[in-house]
């Protein structure tokens, strides 16, 4: 069967409404802000490229903390791109089961949700896509396609972790790149990894989530708009993300109160309000800061997404000699060896030993000096 070109465009991994639990309250709902404008831009780009469907590839949301109010942001987002079909494979985050979000909001007739563990077939234009959902939240079975019955080109639309062979082991539901083919997929549109990879020769590809998620998210991320007809597929990336990972790192030796950090950070940070800001402290604590570390780390948490504490408080650490405290002992044995000690490469190894015990005992991580 010959028909015109089937134009898709691909998306995964939003994780609207994610808690962002490890940063401060207005961090996390200036990036959830964020993860809603960049799904908007996404459905615009579909409406002005007038692609035959919008196919999301599971994560949508977070199951767990999304509302109706996020659901009804979707039914309007989606019933904007009518007719143009919205096709969603829900994954680990948003797993289908009976009464959930996804059976709680009155779509548009556009609104196709795959909520059968068994993958099924859905006509698009002149082609297929096959498509199916995660059912819980985890799932360590593999993924079963159906073989072609039909020589219309047919597309895969999934939330599974691709593997090389049958002895990996994944929670999240394997699949391998034979699979596919065997399948007779002429394309995977696939979710889950939150680093693009489009692989041509393999036919399949990830988006990666539309922006970073956590400080490790520094790989591409974009949509993925797929051409396929009886010829094969074809392959085009445009990047959409507002944001990135930046790391800045600040040495806080010489700086005396959490004021003057705060100010420091805020200097630093400025032009990266999107970003996700992943700050690394080193240095030498002194004044306020080594009195009241813990309220100072709480005061430099507002500005920014995660914080790396590598500092250690070795400039006033003599003070802490004559406490009658587990610290104070601790302190003490250290000093007496240092006195003792005869070469520079002893004191050093002395010195290290102090900065990881402070650490330990003030329940942080330090790296040795």
């Amino acid at each position: 069967m010959s028909g015109r070109a089937v134009r898709l465009l691909h998306i995964a991994d939003v994780h609207l409404e994610r808690p962002f639990s490890r940063m401060a309250p207005e961090v996390g709902a200036r990036r959830r802000a964020l993860l809603r404008a960049s799904f908007e831009r996404a459905i615009t780009l579909a409406s002005e490229m007038r692609v035959d469907a919008l196919c999301v590839a599971g994560d949508l949301f977070e199951r767990d903390s999304a509302t109706v109010e996020i659901g009804e942001f979707l039914r309007g987002l989606f019933a904007r791109l009518h007719p143009i079909p919205v096709l969603i494979a829900p994954g680990n985050h948003d797993f289908y089961r009976p009464g959930c979000l996804y059976d709680r909001v009155s779509w548009s007739d556009n609104v196709h949700v795959f909520r059968s563990h068994a993958a099924t077939e859905i006509t698009v234009a002149d082609g297929l896509v096959v498509g199916a959902a995660f059912t819980t939240a985890k799932d360590d079975g593999w993924l079963s396609l159906p073989r072609a019955a039909s020589d219309r080109p047919r597309v895969g639309l999934f939330h599974a972790d691709l593997v090389e062979g049958r002895t990996v082991e994944s929670r999240y539901r394997p699949v391998r790149r034979q699979d596919l083919h065997d399948a007779g997929l002429a394309f995977a549109l696939l979710g889950h990894w939150h680093s693009a990879l489009l692989d041509r020769e393999g036919r399949a590809a990830y988006t990666g989530s539309l922006e970073p998620l956590d400080r490790t998210e520094c790989g591409e991320r974009w949509v993925h708009l797929l051409t396929v007809d009886s010829a094969g597929a074809t392959s085009e990336v445009v990047p959409i993300a507002v944001s990135s990972v930046v790391e800045v790192a600040i040495d806080v030796t010489g700086i005396s109160s959490a004021g003057e950090l705060v100010r420091e950070i805020e200097r630093r940070i400025d032009g990266h309000a999107d970003d996700f800001v992943a700050l690394v402290l080193t240095g030498e604590r002194t004044g306020e800061l080594a009195l009241d570390w813990p309220a100072a780390l709480g005061a430099v948490s507002v500005a920014v997404a995660s914080v790396d504490d590598r500092t250690n408080a070795l400039g006033d650490w003599q003070r802490y000699r004559s406490e009658r405290s587990v610290r104070g002992r601790f302190v003490d044995a250290i000093a007496s060896e240092l006195e003792q000690a005869g070469d520079d490469a002893a004191k050093r190894r002395l010195l290290d030993e102090l900065a990881v015990g402070l650490a330990a005992l003030e329940g942080r991580q330090a790296l040795p000096l």
